[in-house]
């Protein structure tokens, strides 16, 4: 992303403003239309069965009160 496309705004001027999805545009489409329109979008494709296949669920420790005891 360009530096010049990020725009910051406060959290009031953020909670004004409109977005620019059309739902009812989107509401009305099929779940094809949908499924279509992703994959034509080159941001937006799928990630392969294989990248799955050496995964793993990795939890962070929890930390524990005895750490911050001197």
């Amino acid at each position: 992303m360009k530096k010049e496309n990020i725009t910051r705004v406060s959290r009031q001027e953020w909670a004004t403003m409109k977005g620019q999805t059309d739902w009812d545009k989107v509401k009305g489409m099929t779940n094809e239309e949908i499924e279509k329109n992703a994959l034509e979008d080159p941001d937006s494709q799928p990630i392969p069965d294989e990248m799955w296949d050496d995964a793993k669920v990795v939890f962070p420790q929890q930390k524990t009160v005895d750490k911050f005891l001197p």
